[in-house]
C-alpha cells in the first residue's frame, strides 16, 4: 500500500520532468544563495526522474521486450566503468565518490538529451497517426 502510494508520487513528478529542474534550481538558490550549489542540486535531483521518464517514452515508442531502464542502468554501469579505467590511468587510482559523481552529472545531460528527443519524436508521431 505505501509502496503503490510512492510510486504514484513518483510516476507524477516524473510525468512534469521538464518542469522539476528550474522549480528545484529555484527553490536551491532561495536556500543556499549560490547558482552553482542550486544547478547541482536541481540536476541531481531531477536525474532521478529522468531515469523513469526516459525508460518509460523508451518503452512507450519503442515496444521492445528489453525495457529501457535496463538500458539506462547498462548505460550508467558502462560510463562508471569507462571514467574508472581514464581514472585509474591518469591516477594509479580509483575514487568511487568522483566516479559516481561523474556518472550522475553525465548521465543527467545525457538523459536529459534523450528525453527531448524522445518527447520530440513522441509528438512527432501523434501528429503523423491523427
Amino acid at each position: 500500500m505505501v509502496w503503490d502510494w510512492l510510486l504514484n508520487i513518483y510516476a507524477g513528478i516524473a510525468t512534469f520532468t521538464f518542469l522539476l529542474f528550474p522549480l528545484v534550481w529555484i527553490i536551491g538558490y532561495g536556500i543556499t544563495g549560490n547558482k552553482k550549489r542550486a544547478s547541482r542540486l536541481a540536476a541531481d535531483i531531477t536525474m532521478i526522474f529522468l531515469i523513469g521518464s526516459v525508460a518509460a517514452l523508451y518503452d512507450k515508442l519503442f515496444g521492445t521486450s528489453f525495457k529501457g531502464f535496463w538500458i539506462i542502468v547498462l548505460f550508467l554501469l558502462l560510463l562508471a566503468g569507462f571514467i574508472g579505467n581514464a581514472q585509474n590511468r591518469l591516477r594509479g587510482k580509483v575514487d568511487p565518490i568522483k566516479i559516481g559523481r561523474a556518472v550522475w552529472r553525465l548521465g543527467f545531460l545525457v538523459l536529459a538529451f534523450m528525453y527531448l528527443l524522445f518527447f520530440l519524436i513522441g509528438i512527432i508521431i501523434s501528429i503523423i497517426q491523427i
